[in-house]
């Protein structure tokens, strides 16, 4: 599996770097002749473009490979939570126990009926469309923390 890793990073690698040295190369291209000490001189500043030029593909390589690793991951985590038993329930089933969840009365100081719908709709997407389609959920709506709601909804309190 190493081996396989490697000689594709390395493939993925070279060709970046020689794409980042054409774009260089077509940036700045002036051919002038030069002596042996401008020789030299220029040796150096061309291992120091090179040098350059493989910083700039390993950041880019590292770039894209956390971009890749990222998407991969996220569609992981999709398809475990799709193949969890709650998440396979019809949305009628989960409004109904959303609203059962709504009418627990444990806490009296800071009843539940009044965070439930944001608490649910914080789980997942499913869960949040869920209780976004459960109107009775929504009848009994916090003040003392409406920012929240303004999330939910994708806008800011009102001015």
């Amino acid at each position: 599996m190493d081996n396989i890793i490697s000689a594709i990073v390395s493939e993925l690698f070279q060709t970046i770097s020689e794409q980042v040295r054409r774009n260089r190369q077509t940036a700045n291209n002036p051919q002038i002749p030069i002596g042996g000490a401008q020789r030299l001189q220029a040796g150096l500043l061309d291992l120091l473009l090179e040098s350059e030029v493989l910083m700039d593909a390993r950041d880019i390589t590292i770039a894209a490979t956390n971009a890749c690793v990222k998407q991969l991951i996220a569609a992981a985590k999709i398809r475990y939570n799709n193949l969890l038993p709650i998440n396979r329930l019809p949305n009628e089933v989960l409004a109904m126990i959303f609203m059962f969840s709504a009418c627990c009365h444990t806490n009296s100081s800071y009843p539940l009926e009044a965070r439930a719908p944001l608490n649910l709709s914080g789980v997942s997407k499913a869960w949040r469309e869920a209780a976004l389609d459960t109107l009775r959920l929504w009848i009994d709506i916090d003040q003392i923390f409406p920012s929240p709601l303004y999330s939910l909804a994708g806008r800011g309190p009102p001015s």
